[in-house]
């Protein structure tokens, strides 16, 4: 990991059994992957967000795969 930003927004009270986290990669380059993500709660209220940059240490993959949401 190059470097790590986390935004903590709010929270979670104890009362709550379970939270929601959606992870992105955001771009894949050469060198560099760059990944978001998010924590919410099920009222679907934003706890926490973060982005990750990360140096790619493998050769890049001639055939990637991609997975949608």
């Amino acid at each position: 990991t190059m470097d790590l930003k986390i935004n903590f927004i709010r929270g979670i009270a104890r009362e709550i059994d379970h939270i929601f986290v959606k992870a992105k990669v955001i771009s894949i380059g050469r060198r560099v992957i760059v990944a978001h993500a998010e924590v919410r709660d099920p009222d679907n209220w934003l706890m926490a967000s973060g982005t990750a940059n990360c140096m790619r240490l493998m050769p890049a993959d001639e055939n990637p795969t991609i997975v949608e949401s």
